[in-house]
Parts: C-alpha cells; structure tokens; sequence
C-alpha cells in the first residue's frame, strides 16, 4: 500500500456496474459502500474554532490506558505480549512474565491497525501522548495515522513518526511547540493506530519500479551471456543490447535520488543506505565500462536480491506500544 489516501472512482450519473473477479483464496463480502471522502482539515483551522465554540480544556483529567488492553485488532496476530527489556514498562516484573505491551514486530505492515477505548467524565480539549519504542529499524522511523471514533481528526495525524528509539519514549502528539488538543464529549470514545508509510511511500513505490527495471536488464544480460559468463570473451553486450548503457545509467541516477530522498525524509545516513550507495555505484561502473560487465554480473544479482531486500525491510513499520494517556492539557506525563 504506496498511497496514503483512498483510492477515488468516477462514476457516471445513472446505473453502474462494479464487478470483482475472483483470483485466489475465498472472501466473504457483508457490504459494499460509496462514498465521499472529506479531506481532513489542518489542526490551525480546527483550533481556531474551539474558542467561538466555547470549547475550554478539562481539568484534572489523567487517563492511562494500557497498551495490552486493546479492544480490537486487525490481525489475530495482534496480541498482547511480554516485554522484559525495560524496567519503565507497566506492569513489569524482572524474572515472572508479565503481558505488558502490545505490537512490537508483529505490528509491522501497512493497514494493520489497533483500537483502544476509553471514557473521559466530561466535554472538554484534551491532550493525548503515547509510550512506544520502536527499536527494530535504526535510521528509520515508524509511521501511524491516528483516528478517534473512527476518523482522523485533523490533517497532521495521518501520519504521526515515531523515530528509532532503544527504549520506550512518550511522545506527545503535537507540532513540537504545543500538543494538540482533541475535543471530546463525556463518553466513551475509540482511538485507533493504523500502519502507514507516511513520506516513504513515494521512495518504496520508485524502489520497486526500479527493481522490476533492473531485473528485466539482468535477464536481457544473461540471455546473451548465461548466467555464467566467459569472462575471457568480449559480448559487446553495448550492441547487442538496445539502451542497455542508457538503462544502467537512468537507474544509478534514479537510485541515487531514492537514497537522497531517504536521507532527507528520515534525517539519518549510514547503514541503511549504504546498499543503495553502493548499488549506484555499481551501476555506474557498468554504464562506464560496459565490457567489464559480464565480469560484474554475480555481484549485479547479488546488489539487486539485496534491493529486495531493503524494500521489504524498509516497507516495514514496527511499534511496541506501553500505555497511552489521555489528559488534561499541561498534566505531567
């Protein structure tokens, strides 16, 4: 799932038909819904309501809703689970187990999602802050579009970052000046945390286009040469193989951009983009010097599995979740 956004339809006034072709696997249908899709508006202009619409903060509110006590999930995978690795985590205990967390690795691919209720005893703003720790992918950071009761209240929460973190840290929802403050009425209410890809969906969808290009070049190589090339014989893969040299430069050019984009996106370099580095690299050695590619060719499929890889690793978003608190604003966390 590269788009962070529904997919929209244009439909034509009068009858219309959609029809879904089964592939693979059964699937139940209960219903099928249309509908408009509402942008959510930007947190300046919901704010600045609240005032001519009487809303005032509560007051001493401190609500802490364990990470384990999720109502729903969309994963059967989605469980409750230990963690003996801090200290600071509720309810911990140093040699007995203790269900104390919830996500971690197994909340990790786009669209899964977990719910939370709660009850606040009064209309009022409050804010919301969340302990996680998402130490799984350094360099990198985990994204969440955040819904309460089923919506995204405002245009900053569709994708909430949680950096790289060894530890549990609470991060209060917020600009990095103030926190946001959610108007909530006396009640029950459901928060739900959705895997996104936030700003790295446009770099993981140039990754895959780029690992389906190079791919189709390696095979284009080794119908000429096999898979084992002779490396005491000249193919003149340049005339042979129409673009090949052009081919090889557009992706150096277009895999530099992905590891440009990434640093700048995550603000980290080093490690988790030294294969697309590296792979640039490469490539320009073979636009360079074209005769020297059947001798590169092991080490081209190698850099390719190894893109592979980095686009399942990246596409990756892991987050272990201790508590979330639900507060009046300026409530120490």
């Amino acid at each position: 799932r590269y788009e962070n956004e529904p997919y929209k339809f244009y439909f034509e006034r009068g009858i219309n038909r959609l029809r879904l072709v089964s592939l693979a696997e059964p699937m139940a249908i209960a219903a099928i819904k249309l509908r408009q899709v509402t942008p959510a508006p930007r947190y300046a202009e919901i704010a600045a309501g609240y005032d001519s619409l009487g809303y005032q903060p509560a007051r001493d509110v401190f609500i802490k809703i364990q990470g384990e006590e999720a109502i729903l999930r969309s994963d059967a995978s989605l469980f409750a689970v230990f963690d003996q690795g801090d200290p600071t985590v509720e309810p911990y205990h140093p040699a007995q187990i203790r269900l104390n967390s919830i996500g971690g690795h197994r909340w990790r691919q786009a669209g899964d999602w977990i719910a939370w209720e709660f009850e606040v005893p009064a209309d009022g703003l409050y804010q919301i802050a969340i302990k996680a720790k998402q130490d799984l992918q350094r360099g990198a950071y985990s994204v969440r579009r955040v819904m309460m009761d089923g919506k995204v209240p405002f245009a900053e929460l569709q994708n909430v970052e949680f950096p790289y973190s060894s530890r549990y840290r609470m991060v209060l929802l917020g600009d990095g000046q103030q926190p946001y403050l959610f108007y909530l009425t006396r009640g029950k209410h459901t928060l739900t945390l959705e895997v996104t890809l936030g700003r790295l969906a446009p770099i993981l969808k140039m990754t895959e286009e780029s690992l389906y290009r190079l791919n189709t070049l390696y095979r284009q190589i080794i119908m000429i040469t096999s898979a084992n090339p002779d490396p005491l014989r000249s193919y003149q893969l340049e005339r042979r193989i129409p673009g090949l040299v052009d081919g090889l430069r557009e992706q150096a050019e277009m895999v530099a951009t992905m590891a440009r984009d990434f640093e700048e996106t995550t603000g980290e370099r080093g490690g988790h983009t030294a294969v697309l580095r590296d792979l640039e690299r490469l490539l320009r050695q073979m636009a360079d010097r074209p005769h020297v590619i059947p001798t590169l060719l092991e080490e081209y499929r190698d850099a390719i599995g190894s893109l592979g890889t980095w686009l399942i690793t990246t596409r990756e978003q892991p987050l272990q979740i201790d508590y979330i608190i639900v507060s009046s604003p300026g409530q120490a966390l």
